[in-house]
């Protein structure tokens, strides 16, 4: 792993500083100890995939939440623009 990070700084004299891959090197050096615990305890998995699994519905539910906002929104904003026509309230759920 020593020989991996020189190569990645011997990388990054290579490219340009605003280069995609020089960010990514970047990340690699700045997360280095997180990156390589794997190889101290081996308990630790290589893939997030658990973890991923667990957060899915949270994220998912908060989506949701936010598309249910914009709809109800978007909803009431035709409700609004239809009595400003002077159309019913109810009949602007179909059309004006």
């Amino acid at each position: 792993m020593l020989t991996l990070k020189a190569w990645f700084q011997q990388q990054l004299t290579r490219v340009s500083a605003k280069a995609t891959i020089a960010e990514h090197i970047r990340y690699a050096q700045n997360h280095w100890d997180g990156l390589t615990w794997f190889l101290d305890d081996g308990r630790i998995k290589l893939d997030t995939n658990i973890v991923e699994r667990s957060i899915r519905p949270l994220v998912l539910n908060r989506k949701n939440g936010w598309l249910r906002g914009m709809i109800q929104g978007g909803e009431l904003g035709l409700h609004r623009a239809c009595a400003r026509q002077g159309g019913h309230r109810q009949a602007g759920r179909a059309f004006c």
